[in-house]
């Protein structure tokens, strides 16, 4: 029996799998320089809008950041550990980085950035 999900504040369109092996890591800022930008989305709450975006390094590693314009808003950025995707040439469609990869350690980490910025 699957546990229930917890109520998001966030929508997500797509259900995705939960794996003990997948977690996120806060790190100090990062350069985007050189990697190549997967999956964006932006949430507006009132006035504010929230922002999550996400770059695949050339290694493979998988790196986000929480944002927005509002001065008011912390960021935060997160390499995602433990998801990787198989190396292709560099014609890979970004449209195959739909948010039905993102995992739910991410959904929850930018669910509670969202509640304490609300």
């Amino acid at each position: 029996m699957s546990k229930p999900q917890k109520k998001r504040v966030v929508h997500w369109e797509d259900e995705v799998p939960s794996s003990p092996s997948i977690r996120v890591d806060n790190i100090d800022h990062f350069d985007a320089r050189g990697k190549r930008w997967v999956y964006g989305r932006g949430d507006h709450f009132g006035k504010l809008t929230v922002n999550m975006d996400v770059w695949l390094a050339k290694d493979g590693r998988l790196f986000a950041r929480f944002w927005s314009r509002n001065d008011e808003v912390d960021w935060y950025s997160y390499e995602i550990v433990g998801l990787s995707f198989p190396k292709r040439g560099k014609n890979r469609a970004v449209e195959e980085f739909g948010e039905h990869w993102v995992p739910d350690c991410l959904r929850q980490e930018y669910d509670n950035w969202v509640l304490s910025e609300v």
